[in-house]
């Protein structure tokens, strides 16, 4: 603004120019997003707080581990606390705690409907994924990708299964297998994903095969395994691979 005034040259303009700190002309109100305002972070309540609940957990409600190897109850949940607090692993009781991040998500469900909408979901469809410990929902697994900010990458008997939200660079590879987490970029996660599948469809999928399939699963194979099944015509307008070119790529992936 300071650089117009000075250039400006003379002129008749008689109304006053009010600046304000965007340097613009008008004053324009602050958006308010009042809605999401409101919503409890329900990471921030469970962040680094772990042992200082674990104080106050009476005696009684603890299980000495001395002489058996406790049954986590919900692997996922498990890991993604281990996640913000890794003393977790020291707990007598982890259950506890995870009962307790379970029912938080339950009852701040309603403050992410709306962001769940984005992605296809309802309520009843993350109610129902917190419900099943053992086989989650793609709707929990989203769930908890927009609870924590970052995409969700569970492997379960060497299998990955992603869940990512928009512009997320970071992800959360939890394995249920042998329950550990790690935090890793989502370009790293996805190229490992890829390779995991490609040593899954490697064994699966012979040259014999692939000529078996219709067009449908070899576009389903080539996306799991990272590959482009569209290509640009000579008009610059994208145009599905043929049956023949998806067998090729993929065949050249697995080789």
């Amino acid at each position: 603004m300071d650089f117009l005034k000075i250039h400006l040259g003379p002129n008749k303009v008689t109304l006053e120019i009010k600046t304000n700190k965007f340097e613009e002309a008008y004053d324009y109100p602050d958006e308010k997003y009042e809605l999401f305002d409101k919503i409890e972070n329900i990471i921030d309540l469970y962040n680094g707080k772990i042992t200082k609940i674990l104080n106050k957990v009476e005696t009684t409600d603890k299980v000495e581990t001395t002489d058996k190897v406790e049954i986590i109850k919900d692997k996922v949940l498990y890991c993604v606390l281990l996640s913000l607090d890794n003393t977790l692993s020291l707990v007598p009781d982890k259950n506890i705690f995870i009962e307790k991040f379970k029912q938080s998500l339950f009852d701040k469900l309603n403050n992410y409907i709306v962001k769940l909408k984005k992605y296809k979901f309802t309520k009843e469809d993350v109610i129902e994924g917190l419900k099943n410990s053992i086989n989650h929902s793609e709707a929990f697994g989203y769930y908890l990708s927009i609870v924590l900010d970052k995409n969700i990458a569970v492997i379960n008997n060497n299998k990955f299964t992603l869940h990512e939200i928009h512009k997320c660079e970071t992800t959360l590879i939890i394995s249920e297998d042998n329950m550990t987490v790690e935090e890793v970029t989502t370009i790293e996660c996805k190229n490992r994903m890829y390779d995991s599948k490609k040593l899954w469809h490697t064994e699966q999928h012979t040259a014999e095969k692939l000529n078996t399939l219709l067009v449908k699963e070899l576009k389903d194979i080539a996306e799991e395994l990272g590959l482009e099944t569209s290509k640009l015509d000579e008009n610059s307008k994208k145009k599905n691979l043929l049956k023949a070119e998806l067998k090729d790529i993929i065949k050249a992936r697995l080789s």
